[in-house]
């Protein structure tokens, strides 16, 4: 988790709603690469909503 805050606050230059989103998108990125890892990716479908 350290590193997970120390990369967003050496790239959010001290603003904090830009390194709580960094935050938010590493760990979607951290989720979907563990989905992709796991043998339940086979069977996901992720669908986009047309708005």
């Amino acid at each position: 988790m350290n590193l997970l805050l120390d990369t967003a606050e050496k790239h959010s230059n001290g603003n904090e709603l830009v390194k709580t989103t960094i935050i938010k998108e590493l760990l979607h990125y951290d989720i979907l690469d563990a989905l992709n890892k796991s043998d339940i990716s086979q069977e996901l479908v992720f669908q986009a909503e047309h708005v």
